[in-house]
């Protein structure tokens, strides 16, 4: 089974993929193709994220205004 890792494919492109590779015989292996079935894995809670450090360009802009 192979699936689509990545969400930058058209809707069309898929389903050409579907039609054409889905059961294909390629070195006497069946292929098989189905649509990717995304999951988020556990829970995401957005007060547990990281928090982003200030670009250096913030800090030099702090220094001219307090100047």
């Amino acid at each position: 089974m192979v699936a689509q890792r990545s969400s930058g494919y058209k809707v069309e492109s898929v389903e050409l993929a579907l039609r054409i590779l889905d059961g294909y015989r390629l070195r006497d292996k069946e292929i098989r193709v189905e649509r990717a079935q995304f999951q988020l894995k556990g829970s995401y809670d957005p007060a547990m994220k990281p928090k982003k450090k200030k670009q250096s360009k913030d800090k030099e802009r702090l220094k001219k205004k307090i100047e």
